[in-house]
């Protein structure tokens, strides 16, 4: 199954409000801060441009 169509099944869980489209990684809670720290420290599969945008908007 696509990595996109797994993130959206586990966004339908109650416990989960959003999701990394990249990784499946399921948030319970949502800030774009918490996107951008996902993104630029933690996901394994982000894109190399998705990683440098997140870690500039952190400072």
């Amino acid at each position: 199954m696509e990595s996109g169509a797994i993130a959206v099944r586990n966004a339908r869980k109650p416990s989960v409000v959003a999701a990394c489209l990249w990784c499946r990684h399921g948030y319970t809670q949502y800030s774009h801060e918490l996107e951008d720290h996902h993104s630029a420290h933690v996901c394994p599969s982000a894109p190399k441009e998705l990683k440098a945008s997140a870690k500039k908007r952190l400072g």
